[in-house]
């Protein structure tokens, strides 16, 4: 009788016990729940959000809902939810969702999503496609989501380009459409009854014009280069709207040729028809993972002496199976046929971008002397090397100068990184930017949604208006970490681990059993 008391004592104090810690983590879960906590242990601090990023949420005014559009077996699904969770973390107004295309295809049709692994961000009455989610592009995009700045597109009218407004294949609508869903307001833009392009203007579009366009027109739209505008000229082979000049001034030179690709597989085996791949590491081939189709296109290259002010980047490239067919007469034969020594072999370009800095602004404070214009007149050798002396103490006293501070100036110290912040922001200029596509047909009704065209044409649009506030985050690299052992080290960790422990768990598994028989 006392033993079984006493076991039925020991039974509810086990019992009790269990209760209790189910209890402890039952409540700390609750804790958990409600006051969620995350700690990165990383050297790196991979799962932390940037200083950017956690002021952009920290802003956040109204819910933002994150659609992530993935199929269930995804192997980014995993690292695409770790990183909308540190966004809900820093920011309880941002909440997400994932949606599998298979099961959900309405859902899919009703944010016109192309391929897997997109995300849509949606609020502030507005949505914003991420077709690469990473948190640069996630960051982007929810600043573009509160920004309440419109941007205005102009696409050139008068001269036989796309029409925005035809429904017919060759026509932009539904370019327009996809614009106007990315927050964009599109509009006409008629060079030929105004003196400028508007002030408002972010990207001017000048979409396969079939006729010149006018000197003054054409003079309208450098100057608006020249003041850091952003212009994206498509261009169809055999005809140049009047702007070889204006392009070549800018380092990129067109060619009288048509694009023969006779390996594509696009359209039925047409040869006009090549396949064209995103090039480089700029911001649109990083975002352009498919490649596109674009039928009936010239080569564009970059001028064999660019200006000192303009830098060329390739984007799109033929494949090297393409050829570059400059006998339009024979092409309309149907006689192609690559020509050595007059066509050129592929892979080459078919669309470029061009920086062009604006002319630094003279200081007002050093004003060019006229004498200093005048050409040099012919000295002695003696008398060049006394002016190169006088010349030198000159800039010697102006330099001392520059380091003592100014009569009245503030004793208080300024921080050389804030210095340089504020020269750097007085005297960069504006960058206006030209990218020049050998089609323009890849973006009409027709041919928008092949592929890659559509990516293409909005990631373009997006790089030329994108805002200088725009964040730039680095991605996080993980650095490989390695354990170097010596022999002394490579054995000790032999016998512990293989050895001593499973010994002791042994030892005291032997122990325990031979206290439960004798205390039978």
């Amino acid at each position: 009788m006392g033993g079984f008391s006493l076991k039925l004592k020991f039974g509810a104090n086990v019992g009790l016990a269990v209760l209790l810690f189910l209890a402890i983590l039952v409540v700390a879960g609750l804790i958990a729940e409600k006051h969620p906590y995350r700690i990165d242990l990383t050297k790196k601090g991979t799962h932390t959000l940037s200083p950017q990023t956690l002021k952009i949420l920290a802003g956040l005014s109204e819910d933002v809902s994150l659609k992530a559009f993935y199929f269930e077996a995804d192997q980014e699904k995993s690292e695409t939810k770790d990183l909308f969770e540190a966004y809900q973390y820093a920011s309880p107004k941002v909440k997400f969702e994932f949606v599998d295309p298979e099961l959900r295809p309405a859902v899919v049709r009703k944010y016109d999503v192309k391929s897997a692994g997109t995300v849509v961000l949606e609020g502030y009455g507005k949505t914003q496609t991420v077709t690469l989610p990473t948190e640069e592009s996630l960051t982007n995009a929810l600043l573009k989501l509160t920004s309440s700045q419109e941007k205005k597109l102009y696409f050139l009218t008068g001269h036989g380009e796309h029409d925005i407004d035809d429904i017919e294949r060759t026509g932009y609508t539904q370019l327009k459409d996809a614009l106007e869903k990315e927050n964009y307001k599109v509009e006409k833009l008629d060079l030929m009854r105004m003196e400028a392009v508007p002030e408002d203007a972010k990207v001017v579009v000048i979409a396969a014009p079939e006729k010149p366009l006018l000197e003054p027109e054409i003079q309208s739209l450098d100057a608006y280069l020249g003041k850091g505008g952003r212009i994206l000229v498509m261009l169809m082979p055999f005809l140049d709207g009047g702007l070889t000049d204006m392009l070549a001034s800018h380092g990129i030179a067109l060619r009288k040729d048509i694009v023969v690709d006779t390996l594509s597989r696009a359209m039925g085996g047409d040869y006009l028809v090549p396949i064209i791949s995103a090039t480089g590491d700029s911001k649109i081939a990083e975002n352009t993972r498919v490649s596109m189709l674009f039928p009936q296109t010239r080569s564009v290259l970059e001028a064999e002496a660019p200006p000192k002010d303009t830098t060329i980047q390739e984007l799109l490239v033929t494949s090297p199976g393409s050829w570059a067919e400059t006998d339009e007469a024979g092409l309309e034969k149907g006689e192609v046929g690559y020509d050595e020594g007059k066509d050129v072999p592929g892979p080459f370009s078919v669309g470029l971008l061009g920086t062009v800095k604006a002319p630094e602004k003279t200081d007002a404070s050093n004003p060019v002397v006229e004498e200093d214009l005048k050409e040099p007149a012919q000295e002695t050798g003696q008398e060049t090397a006394q002016e190169e002396e006088e010349i030198t103490e000159k800039e010697i006293e102006k330099e001392t100068a520059k380091d003592q501070p100014a009569p009245g100036a503030s004793d208080q110290p300024k921080s050389s990184d804030a210095a340089s912040d504020d020269i750097q922001t007085a005297e960069t200029p504006p960058e206006g930017k030209l990218i020049v596509y050998g089609n323009a047909d890849f973006a009409n009704n027709a041919m928008l949604a092949m592929l890659g065209n559509r990516d293409l044409i909005l990631n373009t649009i997006g790089f030329l208006s994108e805002d200088q506030n725009l964040v730039s985050i680095r991605t996080k690299k993980e650095e490989m970490q390695t354990l170097t052992l010596n022999r002394n080290q490579s054995r000790l960790l032999f016998w512990v681990s293989l050895i001593l422990v499973p010994g002791l768990v042994l030892l005291a598994g032997v122990a325990t059993y031979r206290v439960r028989r004798r205390s039978k």
